[in-house]
């Protein structure tokens, strides 16, 4: 009989723990896709990744050498591939395109969009932005806000160290 309880109890945790152990390795699997296409980008413009990191539905690189950022997203079928060379780049900042709604006579504020922005050094240009979140595709936030903040504070400071050329005096 105690043959049979060990049998049923690693039956049993085979059960509740191989289902874990598969989405692990399909996250894995995903996260390392992700980050080589990201990898494949910063080559493209002969840059090498010195930060990453992966989110839920992105992947953010920055090659601090060189100056330059690297995004990528996939959203079902589509992927997008962005990059930023910063030495064009004033400063960057968090878009957050949220809407407040009365729910049971209390006002709550919900996240929409999600926009790490990069201000051009010369105001003839447009902004580049890069889409953490979308609540149109996603319905809850799901790190990306922590991410954001993560990456306009790193990317900002790299910024303030950056060599700029002189301006002539006017």
């Amino acid at each position: 009989m105690e043959l049979g309880t060990v049998i049923m109890t690693a039956i049993i945790l085979a059960v509740i723990i191989v289902p874990f152990l598969m989405l692990n390795r399909n996250s894995n699997k995903t996260k390392n896709q992700v980050l080589q296409v990201l990898d494949s980008l910063a080559k493209k413009h002969n840059c090498q990744l010195s930060q990453q990191e992966f989110g839920r539905s992105f992947a953010i690189g920055m090659d601090e050498t060189n100056h330059f950022v690297f995004f990528y997203k996939k959203v079902k079928e589509h992927e997008y591939e962005q990059f930023v060379d910063l030495s064009k780049i004033q400063f960057c900042k968090v878009e957050n395109i949220s809407r407040t709604a009365k729910i049971n006579g209390l006002e709550n504020k919900y996240v929409d969009r999600l926009y790490l922005s990069f201000v051009p050094l010369h105001n003839d240009k447009p902004e580049v932005r890069f889409e953490f979140f979308n609540s149109d595709i996603t319905m809850q936030l799901g790190g990306e806000l922590w991410a954001i903040n993560k990456w306009v504070q790193l990317i900002n400071v790299h910024l303030e160290g950056m060599p700029r050329p002189k301006r002539a005096a006017g």
